[in-house]
């Protein structure tokens, strides 16, 4: 199972070893009764989504799947009144209409017909009705959830929802669990992969790219490089990321050090102790030693750039200082906002044309390497790179040879009038300023983004 639900305090009680390798987010009540929680496999990433209520509600979302869920677990007391039920339901199905692909698990205490009970309570037609005008349908398939004794009469209050377009194969198993008298529920649906964090080894990257002997030919250029980037990216199937001062020296003080604990601890000889106090300790000492040896390399590297905007950067991030967001991009305007858009794009017999004749007779024009050098020197560090994910500091990286290769395919290009079609497309990113009038284009900085060898050539 990829998720667990649970509703009532079945966390609390201590020994509990039910949700190894899960982890567990949880809400319970004051007053120890209630409560609800749910476990997620540890390869799994999610995030809290805050919704403000005082009764037992959690609501999650996935963030490294193919297709990412909102997973809402509830618990409603049966001593909860109609009013409040009714309140609480309509503020929760109002809150989750703006997610996709929302899964709604819990014991709601309503009781209804249409979901294979044996009566229609007055909070279980409520509840009903308020699915149905939410776009939620219930996948409960008629089994009894919840049954005191095997004398007894069952109910259903357990249920699910799903939005729509989701497929699910919704089943009780036999049998109770933790002393609990409600069944165990299985909700099967789609997960998909896991979708695999990517990390450039940016060192590596650098040192490969200064060997490289470029020819004076756009399209090998961009193969070459975008071979490199790709070679030098590496799939993180873990939520482990290695930071920048990290080293494979490390990797194996790491392991060596995990290897004689875990042998301690099997076998607590006063060797084996003292071997793996000794393997924490230089583990430690060459986690700090790699730290200081990135610092001090970073302050020479700032020192000898002289750039007063990096010197910033670096200093700020090491300060921990957080730009504080005043105000976030409301979404609900997200349609709005692109018919606004759309007003500024031009009519669709609209022609742009393109003067094909080349520039043979301007042999004057020359490209100049120590300018070329310059430009790239002067560029921020941190620039984004376009759709080839090449960045000028890629560019800086290559060695004088392939430099002027890719100056004299600039050249050529330039003077030939050979311009690819994919150069001449601009992407054009708005970014609303915070706490202005949006319908005002001096509000909104337009940010455009090509590649960086397009970039270098205007």
């Amino acid at each position: 199972m990829e998720l667990l639900n649970f509703v009532q305090d079945y966390f609390k009680k201590e020994g509990n070893q039910v949700a190894i390798n899960y982890n567990i987010l949880q809400k319970f009540r004051p007053d120890g009764y209630g409560g609800v929680a749910i476990g997620l496999r540890r390869h799994i990433r999610f995030t809290r989504i805050h919704f403000p209520t005082y009764n037992d509600i959690i609501v999650i979302k996935t963030t490294n799947l193919r297709r990412n869920y909102v997973f809402a677990s509830i618990y409603f007391p049966p001593s909860v009144t109609y009013d409040d039920f009714k309140s609480e339901v309509e503020r929760l199905f109002g809150f989750l209409d703006k997610f996709d692909n929302v899964v709604l698990c819990g014991d709601f205490n309503a009781r209804n017909q249409a979901w294979g009970d044996h009566v229609t309570s007055r909070k279980g037609k409520e509840l009903e009705l308020l699915a149905l005008e939410a776009g939620f349908s219930c996948v409960n398939n008629g089994k009894e959830t919840f049954k005191r004794n095997n004398d007894s009469q069952g109910s259903v209050l357990d249920l699910s929802f799903v939005s729509s377009g989701i497929a699910t194969k919704w089943d009780v198993l036999e049998g109770y669990f933790g002393g609990s008298h409600h069944f165990p529920v299985t909700l099967e649906v789609d997960f998909g992969a896991v979708r695999t964090s990517k990390f450039l080894h940016k060192s590596k990257l650098m040192k490969e790219l200064s060997k490289l002997e470029l020819e004076p030919n756009f399209t090998k250029i961009e193969e070459v490089m975008t071979e490199e980037v790709k070679a030098a990216t590496k799939d993180l199937r873990t939520n482990w990321s290695p930071k920048y001062w990290w080293n494979n020296e490390l990797t194996v003080a790491y392991r060596r050090q995990l290897a004689t604990v875990k042998k301690s601890r099997k076998y607590p000889s006063y060797h084996n102790l003292e071997e793996a106090r000794k393997e924490v300790d230089n583990w430690k000492q060459m986690v700090l030693k790699a730290k200081a040896d990135s610092f001090n390399s970073k302050i020479e590297e700032v020192n000898g750039n002289g750039n007063v905007r990096e010197a910033w950067r670096f200093l700020n991030n090491v300060r921990k200082r957080n730009c504080e967001v005043l105000s976030a991009w409301d979404h609900d305007k997200d349609m709005e906002y692109l018919r606004y858009l759309k007003v500024q794009v031009p009519a669709d017999n609209y022609q742009i044309t393109y003067n094909d004749d080349g520039l043979n007779n301007n042999e004057h024009i020359v490209f100049d390497f120590d300018h070329f050098e310059k430009i790239l020197n002067n560029k921020k560090k941190g620039s984004a790179g376009g759709q080839d994910k090449i960045t000028y500091e890629m560019l800086r990286a290559l060695p004088e040879i392939s430099k002027r290769a890719l100056l004299t395919a600039m050249y050529d290009a330039f003077i030939d009038n050979s311009i690819k079609d994919s150069w001449r497309i601009v992407k054009i990113v708005p970014i609303p300023k915070p706490n202005k009038d949006l319908t005002d284009l001096t509000n909104i900085c337009f940010c455009k983004m090509h590649k960086s060898n397009d970039k270098g050539l205007s």
